[in-house]
């Protein structure tokens, strides 16, 4: 969320940082929606280096190259505006890069959700979101 806030001031102030007036209305809609995919490619890294780090980089490398595939699939549809599409130009390309990152999260959960592989780790995320959900009052440790 910090990045998203510092992005956003960066937003809010473009127009003072010497950037030429009649590029204004093509910057600000496309630097809006690529700051809005940087959440959900922020989540996706995250399931990416748990894949990596349980020894399964195979998944994460699939995910990234079917998210990329449709990225550039994206731009050229919709920034020069084929398939019965509107030529949107740079916002087009932010588009695309938002859906690709969004559908490579779902792909994360997706796999997450239900690979047998993954079947411990969902129920220690699940007794984890438990306890904190009781609150931080019962939590104790049981160790040794």
């Amino acid at each position: 969320m910090l990045i998203v806030a510092v992005l956003a001031c960066i937003f809010l102030n473009i127009d003072r940082m010497g950037q030429p007036v009649e590029l204004l209305f093509i910057i600000k809609p496309y630097f809006a929606v690529v700051m809005v995919s940087i959440l959900f490619m922020m989540a996706a890294n995250a399931f990416r280096q748990f894949v990596e780090a349980i020894a399964d980089p195979k998944v994460s490398m699939w995910i990234l190259i079917i998210g990329n595939v449709l990225n550039i699939i994206g731009n050229y549809i919709l920034i020069y505006g084929k398939c019965g599409m509107p030529e949107m130009g740079l916002y087009g390309a932010g588009i695309s890069t938002l859906v690709s990152r969004i559908i490579m999260l779902l792909l994360f959960i997706g796999v997450f959700l239900t690979k047998r592989r993954y079947a411990s780790y969902r129920l220690g995320f699940a007794e984890a979101g438990l306890m904190l959900h009781r609150g931080a009052g019962s939590m104790r440790w049981d160790g040794p």
